[in-house]
């Protein structure tokens, strides 16, 4: 009954009244068999007070019906980007509802998943509701569908809308493991033009030092050179305390598949707390040294996602077994229904 409302247009669903169902409750099918058993009485004895009662009680149903069919209907969600979270914990989904009516709306539940609240809503007014999803698998998921229901006034029908899917999926980053006790080498991976990068980044520059064999000519302080016709050197802070590279060919062999992505992931997350600059080589993605919450948050969205051939070579061999399955199964219930078809001829 319930059908997928198409979100990708906009995050704001406004309920209509085709987006609504309404049934009774338990209490509402109890209250119809005492109308039904009252209908009989008042036929079989034709008591007028039977049908006077009769027609009071199903006139109450009607009002009760149509005060709970308008304490949704107008109703407005827009529903926010959910929070990235790691595998395991929970993620915060932000849901504003709006009543655009002169009217209070009382009772009103808004469910996600296992999860939902109770509101109440005066005239004109807007609230924003969050609610919890619980992730357990890392990913690119999408989220669950957002249900508005309510059983208000008197709790003998119950309302709900058509399933409305968000827009935005939610990324679920690995699950932070500490497998390693030995962070990975600060050097793996990273070049001379990448430390310099990251140094002009950090302003890691600690002052000037006598100029010796072998540092760099773009260290050289010129200026002081042309006044004192002596070679000064920049110095800065080492590159290992603040430059860290992270590659997946590195990566310890006795971990699993899962294990090294939730090492990468602790590994990552440490180094930004830390505030040093971090780079990460991915098989198929290579994102250059940098730091802050965006550049966290790139380099975890690609270990979100991120599968081996042969993960993909195993899901393309579980689906190609899936179908010759499927296959078999029709196959054998075409046979039978021709055996069955047969029987019955012979049988005439």
């Amino acid at each position: 009954m319930a059908n997928r409302t198409e979100s990708n247009q906009s995050e704001s669903f406004s309920i209509g009244r085709r987006q609504l169902y309404i049934l009774p409750t338990r209490i509402g099918w109890y209250y119809a068999l005492i109308l039904v058993a009252l209908f009989a009485i008042a036929v079989k004895f034709d008591d007028q007070a039977a049908f006077m009662m009769l027609f009071i009680l199903v006139g109450i149903g009607n009002a009760v019906m149509l005060a709970t069919h308008r304490n949704v209907i107008g109703l407005e969600i827009h529903k926010g980007v959910p929070t990235p979270c790691y595998a395991g914990e929970v993620a915060t989904v932000r849901v504003n509802l709006t009543n655009h009516s002169n009217r209070s709306r009382k009772a009103v539940y808004l469910s996600l998943a296992d999860d939902h609240q109770l509101v109440d809503l005066a005239p004109n007014e807007s609230k924003r509701l969050e609610l919890n999803y619980i992730t357990d698998v890392r990913g690119i998921h999408e989220l669950p569908p957002v249900v508005l229901s309510s059983q208000y006034p008197a709790g003998l029908f119950f309302v709900w809308t058509k399933q409305t899917f968000f827009k935005h999926t939610l990324t679920v980053y690995p699950k932070t493991k500490n497998l390693v006790e030995k962070m990975m080498s600060p050097a793996s991976g990273v070049n001379d033009s990448d430390v310099g990068a990251a140094r002009m980044h950090q302003g890691d520059f600690q002052g000037l030092r006598n100029y010796q064999p072998g540092d760099r000519l773009r260290d050289v302080h010129w200026a002081s050179y042309a006044k004192n016709q002596k070679l000064i050197s920049k110095k800065y802070e080492a590159p290992s305390a603040s430059s860290l590279a992270f590659n997946w060919a590195d990566m310890p062999k006795q971990l699993g598949h899962e294990d090294k992505l939730s090492q990468l992931s602790h590994w990552l997350t440490h180094a930004e707390r830390t505030g040093g600059t971090y780079s990460l080589n991915m098989p198929s993605t290579l994102i250059p040294l940098n730091h802050g919450p965006a550049h966290l948050h790139e380099c975890l969205h690609v270990l979100a996602e991120f599968y081996t051939d042969s993960d993909e070579q195993e899901s393309k061999t579980i689906n190609t077994e899936n179908k010759k399955t499927k296959t078999l199964f029709l196959s054998w219930l075409k046979r039978n229904k021709t055996v069955a078809i047969i029987s019955n001829k012979g049988g005439a």
